[in-house]
Formats: structure tokens, sequence, C-alpha cells
């Protein structure tokens, strides 16, 4: 167990009796010396008027603020400081140490410390201190109690009784063992450590922070103990594992005289909880209703925190019927049961079933946005958009009601879903824009994130620009966009701007740039990004990078290094399995692809749908039929993946280039699935290989009703006639793509210069600066050429 505080634990000297003079402006930090004895007489105050001497009127309202908060109501004590301060005695410390204690015991805790501040220091007295440390203490505003205390000490009093409690209470808030222990010496000093509150107080903070051996000497020598000492010690042995000597403390506290209560069995629940067993926090659960004693509020939020994450649903399903049945036999008000339905519907979230979580949620009758938000999350896991956004507009309308704006976590959350729905997304965009919430970091990306997805990017540039705080995910979210849509140039652009100005790649950087050199295979830029990896720490510490790298590296033909890459890899996931057998069949090498595969599946991982993709692929394109078929057929039967039109287009695509073209149209018709473009156009591709003219007409015709606008599929159905010398049928899908609006994208070639500078050529180029230069040189090699014996194909009627 940790003892580290949260924050700096203060310096405190307990031992020295000569404060500072003053400590308001000093931090927390910072603390004084723990003066244990009171002033020395030589500091006395002069003595204060009797309020019996006082007018009648004063007397009388004195009085009045001797009665408990309890009897006096914060509007009543209010009337009597107004009376006071018409008087002219509201500046009497005695009754403004009064008034303190009432305002503190009401929770007005401002107006209790402008009072407390406004005393003279000669004034001050425990009441006031006591008072508002407290109320501090009570509302887990631990800092401003201990500031309070530091206050207290710099005053030169000296802690009592009442206020060492509620100090130790705010230690444990924080953290602040080493101060719990300074106080813990001044307790032993003072003689205050056989006072039960005080003893109680520092076991709560042992029992959180120190070893388990030093709580359990500690209680040892607590000899006044009362309920909340027994309670604190089973928490000991609960969070320790040692349910059973916690069970047993129950009788030892029956022997002691001390009735068992509903919070000693929470006790027991508390240490089973932070002790991260949940189950048997729940069969706790159990012995409390078996005992015949009723669960509070106290006990559900104990379990509270740890219920949506109960790993088994028949356990949830078990904790759902308990607490259904057991409803009337648990003291827990309205609120409380509000919250253990949000919480039981978040676990059915975490499980996937939204229509249980609905029927909760439904419940409800205090939504909190935390809980709407989850809702959220988990029917956009689910891929129900559509309810997502139901619950979203719900929220907006309550936000309405109350004037007030959506959280920017649920338009986080809701926006980069909206690539399909763009109407909605638009609209939350102007939500976003109306609300002043557009340029806001978190907001901003999200926007980015859903037109993105649309390929719209002048309105992700749009949005880029007016983020006013880009971080580290801006920059990511607008290279990938450009990575995604083939872009390099840009993408590279905005990746050397961003380390322009200031912001550190992380992860996720150098990956989407990794991506762009695996698509140009830029191997010159994989290199400099794999230096700059290793200089910044990356490359050994996250698998996403060196997955990245390996990929670059195979696409780029550099299967050596790539390999490299792979045996560097520290933690291997089943997607660097998939990465390096990829490239061995990107690279030709498809012994070495099966060999992986193999090595993958001896060393106990199991293959997915993309190891099979990717073996498939190397099978296809290194002509091993007979092995591509054998791995489609065991995928199903020793793994049970279902193949899916991946992994067909795969076998599709090795029967074509063996030149089963018959075979591979069969195989197509006797699919359980229904082809798509990949699956026509592998078929497509073969025939032109073949020289197949029928099939090649059946597989264009479906491609072309797929995707009338694909240009790619036009084209290729051309080609094919022109290998052919079929020229009328050239001039009628000319003619066709003409009349359907389909324009051909001209394809591109380019040429690295030492990795700095990258020249692009299309078809009869007229652009380039040196064009006159680079023609006349390509005349020179083209004569070279035909003096060597080469002849050219030239079909002078084909219009690509």
């Amino acid at each position: 167990m940790s003892t580290s505080p949260l924050v700096p634990p203060p310096s405190i000297s307990l031992l020295s009796s000569s404060p500072p003079s003053s400590i308001r402006s000093k931090p927390l930090s910072s603390p004084p010396s723990i003066a244990v004895n009171p002033p020395s007489a030589s500091a006395a105050r002069p003595p204060l008027q009797p309020l019996s001497t006082s007018p009648p009127a004063v007397s009388f309202l004195a009085t009045a603020l001797e009665s408990s908060p309890d009897v006096l109501s914060l509007s009543e004590g209010a009337q009597i400081h107004a009376r006071l301060l018409r008087l002219g005695f509201a500046s009497d410390p005695r009754l403004s140490a009064k008034l303190i204690h009432l305002y503190s015991a009401h929770g007005s805790l401002d107006a209790a410390r402008a009072l407390l501040d406004a005393i003279p220091r000669d004034g001050l007295s425990h009441l006031a201190f006591n008072s508002l440390i407290r109320a501090y203490a009570s509302c887990a505003l631990a800092e401003p109690a201990l500031d309070l205390f530091l206050d207290m000490l710099a005053s030169g009093l000296a802690p009592n009784e009442f206020t060492f409690p509620f100090v130790l209470k705010s230690c444990s808030l924080l953290g602040l063992f080493d101060l719990g222990r300074q106080i813990h010496a001044s307790l032993v000093k003072t003689g205050l450590f056989a006072n039960v509150f005080c003893a109680s107080a520092l076991l709560d903070v042992y029992v959180k922070y120190a070893p388990f051996g030093d709580a359990c000497q500690l209680f040892d020598r607590i000899h006044h103990r009362n309920e909340v000492t027994w309670n604190s010690m089973m928490t000991a042995y609960a969070q320790n594992g040692f349910w059973d000597r916690s069970l047993g403390m129950l009788d030892s506290m029956i022997e002691t005289g001390l009735t068992i209560g509903i919070s000693s069995w929470n006790s027991i629940v508390a240490g089973c909880v932070r002790y991260g067993d949940l189950e048997l926090a729940l069969e706790m659960l159990g012995k409390v209703l078996s005992s015949g004693f009723k669960p509070n509020t106290a006990t559900f939020n104990t379990l509270l925190p740890l219920i949506p994450t109960i790993s088994s649903l028949d356990r949830l399903k078990e904790l759902h019927g308990f607490s259904i049945r057991n409803g009337e036999r648990m003291d827990i008000y309205p609120m409380c049961i509000d919250r253990l339905w949000s919480a039981i519907s978040a676990a059915y979230m975490f499980h996937g079933c939204m229509s249980n979580a609905t029927c909760l949620f439904q419940n409800v009758k205090f939504k909190t946005c935390q809980l709407q938000n989850s809702m959220i999350s988990g029917f956009l896991a689910c891929g129900q958009i559509h309810e997502a956004f139901g619950i979203l507009r719900e929220m907006a309308f309550e936000c309405g009601l109350e004037a007030e704006a959506l959280s920017k976590i649920s338009l986080t959350l809701i926006l980069p879903e909206c690539g399909e729905l763009l109407k909605s997304g638009l609209e939350i965009h102007a939500y976003a824009y109306r609300n002043g919430m557009e340029s806001n970091t978190s907001v901003g990306n999200a926007l980015m994130t859903m037109y993105a997805r649309r390929r719209d990017t002048i309105a992700a540039e749009k949005v880029f620009q007016t983020i006013t705080e880009k971080d580290v995910v801006s920059w990511n979210t607008i290279v990938a966009m450009y990575v995604m849509l083939h872009d390099i140039d840009r993408a590279f652009e905005l990746f050397q701007r961003m380390i322009s100005e200031g912001v550190r790649p992380d992860e996720f950087s150098f990956s989407s740039a990794l991506n762009a050199c695996s698509y140009s295979a830029y191997l010159r830029q994989s290199m400099a990004l794999h230096g700059c990896m290793v200089k910044s720490g990356y490359y050994s510490s996250y698998q996403v990078v060196q997955n990245s790298l390996m990929d670059a590296y195979g696409k780029c033909g550099c299967i050596v290094d790539a390999e490299k890459v792979f045996q560097e890899i520290y933690l291997k996931d089943v997607i660097s399995w998939n990465t390096i057998i990829s490239c061995c069949g990107f690279s030709a090498h498809p012994e070495e692809a099966i060999s992986f595969f193999h090595r993958m599946k001896e060393e106990g991982w199991k293959p997915n749908r993309v190891t099979y993709i990717a073996l498939l692929s190397a099978c296809s394109h290194a002509g091993l039929l007979d092995e591509g078929l054998h791995y489609f057929e065991t995928m199903t039967s020793e793994h049970g993946i279902v193949p899916d039109v991946d992994h067909y287009a795969c076998i599709v695509d090795g029967l074509g280039r063996a030149g089963q073209i018959k075979k591979a149209y069969q195989f197509i018709k006797d699919m359980p699935i229904e082809p798509d473009d990949c699956i026509w156009g592998a078929l497509l591709s073969s025939c032109r290989i073949h020289g197949d003219m029928e099939l090649a007409e059946v597989a264009a015709k479906h491609l072309i009703e797929l995707d009338p606008q694909h240009s790619g599929y036009w084209v290729l159905l051309s080609n094919v006639y022109a290998d052919a010398s079929m020229w009328r049928d050239v001039s009628e899908v000319r003619a066709a793509m003409k009349d359907s609006g389909v324009n051909k994208c001209p394809g591109f070639s380019w040429v690295d210069i030492d990795g700095r500078e990258v020249h692009r050529f299309l078809s009869i180029d007229k652009l380039h600066p040196k064009c006159d230069d680079i023609y006349l040189a390509l005349d020179g090699l083209t004569k070279q050429l035909k003096d060597e014996g080469y002849i050219p194909l030239v079909n002078p009627k084909d219009p690509f």
C-alpha cells in the first residue's frame, strides 16, 4: 500500500512552541509549526466587557444564539446578525463566534469565513475555528479546512479535542499521511490520544495510508474504543484480505458491550470493495440481510463505483434481481435508488445489453449528464446511432428548459458518428456555433472527425482554423484525414507544420505519417521517421508505432528491415503478426508469410479474420492456389472464423491468376453472401489477363451497377476491349462514360530525388518547368531502345 500523499506533505514540527506571526498568505504545502502549548501569559489579551452589561436587547440576542442550530434556523440567525449590526455589537468576538457556529452548522461557509476574518486577532476563539473547520471537513473541503487549521496555529490558539478529529479527516481526504503522523505525535504529547474521537480519526488515516501492521498496532493502543474505532479496523482487515478476522470483530464488539449497527457491516463491505473483490462485497451484502439489518444509502454508495464494472453478466442480473426483490427492505433514499439504477444501467451498457439498460434508464427520475452520456456512448458502441441522437435531443430539450447549453462531452461523443447522418451533424455544428463552442478544442476535433469521414476537406480545414488552442489531437485528426484521402503531400506538409509550431508528435502522429509513407512507398521518409521516433523515445514504447513502421518498410519493399522491426517488438500483439504476414505476402515472399503464420499459432496466438486475409492474399499473389484453398477451408474448422467478402475476394483473385476463370465465376455464384465490387473487380482483372471477353462483360456489368460513377471500372472494361482490338466496343464504352457523366481520374507517376524533391508527371504533361529537357531526354532513351530492337506496342485508337 502506498503511503505517498496526494500533494507534497507539509513540514510541520509538532514540538515547536513559537508559531509564526502570519499564515494566511502561505500555501498549504508550507504550513507553520504546530503549537501544542497555549500562548504565554505575556501575550494575554485585554479583557472583554461582559455581555450582561450590554443593553437588554443584546443580552437577549446573545441568549438566542446559545440555542442549538437545530432549533435556530439560518434565516433567524441572519435576522439576529442584522439586528446586532444595527445595535453596533456585531464586531463583538463572542457574538461573532456564535454566529460563525450557526452559519457553519447550516452550511453557509462563505458568511462564516467572512465573519472569522473580521474578528480582531485578540478576539479569536476555539469555537470560531473549530466550527468552521468542522464544516469544511464535513463538506469534503479538505484544503480550506487545513488552511484554517494553520490560521488557528498562527493566531496562537492550541488545537483541542474538537479540532483534531476534523483536521485528521481532512488529512485522510487529501492523503497527507506524513501530516497525520505529526498530529499523532501531538496527540500523544498533549494527552489527547486518550480521547476516543481523536484516536478514531487518527486510526482512519492509518487504515487508509499506513502499512497494515502499523494500523493494527495503533488499534491495540487505543484503550477506549467506540463504534467508529471498531468499524475502521474491520475495514482494515477486509481491505487486506482478512475477511474472517473482520467478521470476527463483530463478536468482539458485542463482548465489549457495543451494539452492532448497519455501519459496522458497511465497513466490512467497504473493505471488500477496496480490496477489489466485488463478488465478496455482494456476498457480504447478502449476509447483511440475513442478519436482519437493512442496507442503507451508505451501503450502496460504497458499492456504486464498482457495479458498472461487474464482469459477469449473470452476476449483474443477480444483483438487479436482488435490488428489486429487497427494495422494500432497504433503508434507501429515493435519490440513492436512482443512483443504483443508473449504476446497473451502466453495467448493462458495459455488456452491450442496451435493451435492459434502456428500461432502467427510463425508470431513473433524476437523470444526470454522466448517465445520459453513458447511454449515448453505449448506443454508439452498438451501432444504434438514431437512439443515441434521441438521448441527445432529450438532453438538449432539458437544457433548453433550464437555459443551459449541452455539455462539450455530449457533443464530442456523438459528432464523429455523424458521418452518415450529415443533416444531424450540421445541426449539432450550428448548435455549437450558437453557443460559442465551435472554437473549443475537443468540440472542434470532433467536428473535424465528422467532416473527415465525409471526405469534406474544405469544411474540416475551416474548423481546424477556428480552433484557438490546437492540441496534438487536432493535428493528428487533420493529418489522418489527408492520409485517408491519399493526399500524401498535404499530410506531410501539416505534419511538418505541427512540429514547427512546437507541438510534440505523439504515437498516433507518427503512426499517421508512417501510413502515408506506406501508401506512397516513401522509403527515405520512413527511415527519417524511424530515427525521429528513436530519439523521441516512442519507438520501443508503443506497439502502434512499431507496427506502422513495420508496415511502411514492408510496403516499401524492405522486407528485411520489416522483419528486424518485428523481432525488436518486445510485446507483440495480433496486429504485429498480421502486419509481418502481410508484408511478406506483399513483397512476394509467400513461404515466409506461411512460416510466420505457423509461428504465430505455435506461440499461442489465435489468428483472426485479418490474419487469414493477409495469408490468403500472399498465396494468391504467389500463385499458391492449393495452399490458399486449404487455408480457406480450415479457417472455419480450426478457428471458427466465418469467411467474409474479403476472404472470398482472395480466392477469386487466386483462381483468376491461375487461369481458372470459369471456376472463379462458378465460385462467385456459389458464395453464400452477396459479392461486392472487390470480388467482381478481381474477376474482371483476371479476364483481362487471360482474354475472356464473355466473363469480362459480366463482371463489368456488375461493377458498373454497384458504382456507376467509378471511372476505374469503365476504363478496365475499355482496356479489355482494346487488348482484343475491339475498337468499336471501346468507342461505345467511351460514349457511355460521357453520357453518364463519368470522368476518368488521370493517373500520374512520380520521381523522388534524394528524399527532398518529389516530381509528379501526368500523361503528355506540359506543366513541369523543365518539361522540354525531360522530353528531350525521353526521346533520346526511346531512340536508344529502338536501336536495341525494341518495338513499342501502340494502339492509336485507344482513347485512354
